[in-house]
């Protein structure tokens, strides 16, 4: 008999997403110094303990850490499917830890994954296969703006902390089914996958729409998760590119200002109206 997937309920925040600091706003111009009480984002450590082994120290903005860890573990591929997963829980005696069980885990070696880009990007021989929609798979142009533009929404206001990324899932019919914030891009594509792994949210037929670049790391995260379309407000990379090319995601750059560019497989974008 297989295992019941379930997700710890009532899990207490691990810490504060963001911080009050003292700076100094400097005013050349004006001759200026004035000393001002701002808000942070907040960067903490976050241990991944799969099946009791620790595989990975994650720098994140605190809050949704079950999806992080649930995100992590499919994208990485330290589980192959996200079935295999069984439960995520705060450990109880540290709130920055959290430990996922699953059916069976890769070996992985512990190591610290920074809140920003500090990857080589994957090897080529080590990609996915294609994606494949799992039905007709097609975007009109305009449900993509739609998109983008609900996301330029989201951000913070001028009193609100900034520095934070934002990554969303949305369904063909323009439906928000996840969006969280990071100060990592990895970290907040992570957590809106990996809230739709909890909810058991099939990704094969979805989009991703991130404020960060469209890089070679988030490229692979998105083919690992089966999930057809990868929209960036920002630029790709020539490795992102290319395994979006060979894992058969389709690119998109520049999504913003009502208008973005294609970069691969543009087949499954509609310019004109259905």
């Amino acid at each position: 008999m297989s295992a019941t997937f379930r997700a710890a309920n009532s899990v207490p925040k691990a810490g504060q997403a963001a911080e009050l600091q003292q700076v100094s706003r400097v005013r050349p111009s004006r001759q200026e110094v004035v000393e001002r009480a701002v808000l942070v984002p907040t960067e903490a450590p976050l241990e991944l303990r799969v099946n009791s082994e620790t595989v990975a120290v994650l720098m994140r903005q605190p809050g949704a850490d079950i999806e992080l860890a649930a995100g992590f573990c499919l994208t990485e591929g330290l589980v192959a499917r996200a079935e295999d997963i069984v439960l995520v829980r705060h450990c109880a005696e540290d709130q920055n830890v959290a430990a996922v069980t699953t059916k069976t885990a890769r070996a992985m070696s512990p190591r610290l994954i920074w809140s920003a880009c500090v990857g080589s990007g994957p090897e080529l021989g080590e990609l996915p296969p294609p994606v494949t929609p799992s039905r007709d798979y097609i975007l009109p142009a305009h449900s993509l703006i739609k998109m983008q533009a609900y996301l330029r929404k989201q951000r913070p206001s001028r009193k609100a902390p900034r520095g934070t990324h934002t990554a969303a899932v949305f369904d063909l019919d323009c439906r928000l089914l996840a969006l969280h914030k990071d100060v990592g891009r990895h970290n907040a594509v992570d957590k809106a996958i990996g809230s739709c792994v909890l909810r058991r949210i099939g990704l094969d037929d979805k989009v991703l729409v991130v404020t960060g670049r469209g890089s070679s790391e988030v490229v692979l995260k998105c083919a690992r998760a089966r999930i057809p379309i990868l929209a960036s407000v920002s630029n790709t990379t020539t490795a992102g590119w290319r395994v979006a090319e060979q894992t058969a995601v389709t690119l998109i750059r520049y999504a913003r200002a009502g208008s973005f560019e294609i970069c691969t497989h543009a087949e499954r974008i509609s310019i004109g109206d259905r």
